[in-house]
């Protein structure tokens, strides 16, 4: 399916600015042909967070990558403090705009430099801000481009010789969030590159394109488009702009059916269970980000739900795997056992061993009865 993608990078909390990009690119909001790919830092920064989100989640056809930002997003709601970091960051703008001018309390004589997060009476507004966090991708892939914040997963020699990861597709979450703060223009200068497909990415402005000893001035904020690279963060803050890159290509979409018991499937209509756990046999290693799954009641085949792909994670065995999930989303809450024990009722020693265990994150979409 050829599809126009408008990308975007690093709104930071700017939403004028964001719509006034978009609608010059000549974006049509809700229009099935445009594609929207977000690819990381929502917010923070700028005074219009709560007006990005709200613009965000009225757009249908969209991909919403996940940034740094969003990592520091998700442990502000779990640890409710704010520190240092928080502040230098610009998260005390996010805070305000959406908890209100009680959002961020006293010192905490317990956490040096730390103020207390008050999210009372807000409690929705926290899940709404989880439920969002959950259903963003590490990457986003086409024909040609392959959509990430910093960098995909990679290494660079004693040499300075860099190479994206062979397997980066399948890296864990703790990878991810390294990747995140990768500065592309020092993988790009290590060659840490793909042969076949552009990285498009973000988190750095282009406008260090001129340490790579291009042509561009220092404070050039327009896209760097080179071999194998689309870096378009514009420093929004800075420039009231958002750089929006404008392509048109395929993308791959394949339709995978799975079977779950009644239990989990239950778990996974009520937005709990967001994480499936399989082997990374043959069929699995056919799934792609991006693909649909179509999760069918053992108990009752006329109960289906629909589901998007936004994450495949890679392990050797199930046990190291749960450590990097919640209980909860992989669908055990309630049960005494460790995740490791119970995949082993479906699942031999001999099958984990030859084939790896496989995480597969997904976004659910509707179900049958909806």
């Amino acid at each position: 399916m050829n599809r126009k993608i408008f990308a975007v990078s690093d709104i930071h909390g700017c939403c004028d600015a964001l719509k006034r990009s978009l609608e010059e690119a000549g974006f049509v909001k809700n229009d099935d042909g445009c594609l929207l790919i977000v690819i990381g830092d929502c917010f923070d920064r700028g005074d219009e967070n709560r007006e990005v989100f709200d613009f965000l989640n009225g757009i249908k056809n969209k991909i919403i990558i996940r940034g740094n930002h969003e990592d520091m997003l998700e442990q502000l709601l779990e640890k409710k403090h704010i520190g240092r970091s928080g502040f230098s960051n610009g998260m005390d703008t996010t805070m305000y705009s959406f908890f209100g001018e009680q959002a961020i309390g006293d010192l905490d004589v317990y956490y040096q430099f730390s103020y207390k997060l008050n999210f009372r009476g807000r409690e929705s507004v926290v899940e709404e801000l989880r439920t969002f966090l959950s259903q963003t991708y590490d990457y986003f892939e086409t024909e040609h481009y392959i959509f990430t914040h910093g960098w995909l997963p990679a290494v660079v020699d004693e040499e300075g010789n860099g190479a994206v990861k062979e397997a980066f597709r399948y890296e864990t979450p703790s990878e991810w969030k390294r990747a995140r703060f990768t500065e592309w223009y020092r993988m790009y200068g290590a060659g840490a590159v793909l042969k076949d497909k552009t990285i498009v990415c973000g988190h750095r402005t282009s406008r260090f394109a001129c340490l790579l000893g291009e042509r561009r001035e220092p404070d050039d904020y327009s896209p760097f488009m080179a071999k194998g690279i689309a870096a378009i963060d514009t420093s929004t803050v800075q420039s009231g702009k958002v750089n929006v890159l404008v392509i048109e290509d395929e993308l791959y979409e394949a339709t995978h059916e799975m079977t779950l018991r009644a239990d989990p499937f239950r778990r996974m209509r009520n937005g709990k269970k967001r994480v499936e756990l399989r082997l990374l046999d043959e069929k699995r290693k056919n799934v792609r980000v991006g693909d649909r799954i179509v999760f069918t009641n053992a108990e009752n085949e006329d109960e289906k739900i629909y589901a998007r792909v936004i994450g495949l994670h890679a392990y050797p065995d199930f046990d190291s795997l749960a450590s990097d999930f919640f209980r909860s989303e992989m669908g055990f809450e309630d049960c005494v056992e460790c995740a490791g024990d119970i995949m082993r009722q479906y699942y031999s020693d001999a099958d984990v061993s030859q084939y790896g265990a496989l995480a597969i994150r997904v976004r659910i979409e509707s179900d049958s009865d909806s």
